[in-house]
């Protein structure tokens, strides 16, 4: 029998629960990697660090409020069916943009580290 990967996404953003698509992102590695090719042929690899990010799209309702969400030290939890991703001491980057057709908002947010439970 098959596994459950996708179901319902749910997220929480300084404690206050916020209505979402279900498009997000997750960042899964601490660093990306590019390939590196020396003169002889010989192949390496450089590390650049990258910040633990979670993106979400919300739904703006006339219950969203974004100020919440502009204070720094922030815990943002996304839960899906492969567990529950939480990042800490999180902060808004990129300046959130409300869409229209669905009135939706793409939210990133970045941290000091991501955990996953579940």
């Amino acid at each position: 029998m098959g596994k459950k990967i996708v179901g319902p996404v749910s997220c929480t953003v300084a404690g206050e629960r916020i209505a979402v698509s279900g498009d997000f992102e997750v960042s899964l590695t601490s660093a990306t990697r590019e390939t590196v090719t020396a003169a002889d042929g010989t192949t390496y690899y450089k590390e650049t660090p990258t910040s633990p990010h979670i993106t979400v799209t919300a739904y703006v309702t006339d219950e969203f409020n974004i100020e919440p969400f502009l204070a720094d030290g922030l815990e943002v939890h996304l839960s899906c069916a492969s567990g529950t991703y939480s990042l800490h001491n999180a902060h808004l980057v990129e300046a959130p943009v409300l869409t229209g057709g669905e009135s939706t908002v793409s939210l990133t947010f970045e941290g000091s580290d991501i955990t996953k439970q579940g």
